[in-house]
């Protein structure tokens, strides 16, 4: 896959919004140039790049209402976010020091006692 397509999920997120490069940019902290070398495969997009575009699209799906504006992962995991805060979903167990399984919403509920 060369450079160009790895670009296409980034540009895929800002034509989602309808935004230009340099309003993309800006909402990344990017310079307008540093951000088109992105697009453009001459800088190589990492990881931190994409989460923070992602994060830009939530945020502005939010703000808008629309929440088709975002990548599929990201409402996925936010519907998910939603149920654990709506109480509708068990929350994943998490690992305790000593490398133990805890159940989270038990200490959760002994906190609230």
């Amino acid at each position: 896959m060369d450079a160009k397509e790895n670009a296409k999920p980034l540009t895929e997120i800002r034509t989602r919004l309808g935004w230009p490069q340099v309003a993309m940019a800006q909402a990344m902290g990017l310079s307008l140039r540093a951000y088109q070398a992105l697009e453009a495969g001459e800088t190589p997009i990492r990881q931190i790049h994409l989460l923070a575009a992602e994060r830009v699209s939530m945020h502005h799906a939010c703000i808008q209402g629309r929440p088709e504006i975002t990548t599929g992962t990201i409402r996925s995991e936010c519907l998910d976010l939603a149920a654990m805060i709506r109480g509708t979903q068990k929350k994943p167990a998490t690992a305790n020091r000593a490398g133990e399984s805890e159940d989270t919403n038990a200490g959760e509920a002994a906190l609230s006692v």
